[in-house]
């Protein structure tokens, strides 16, 4: 069974940029020494 998702594009998108934005300023990354990635950008 294939699961779908009927919802309106604007809302997939603020789900995607939800996402996104936790990925970056949100969750501590092994490979960033546990810095977000943004952290570990602006220290470079």
């Amino acid at each position: 069974m294939i699961d779908t998702y009927d919802l309106e594009l604007p809302l997939m998108k603020k789900i995607v940029a939800e996402a996104i934005y936790d990925y970056n300023q949100d969750k501590p990354h092994w490979s960033n020494h546990m810095l977000t990635p943004n952290q570990m950008q602006k220290k470079q």
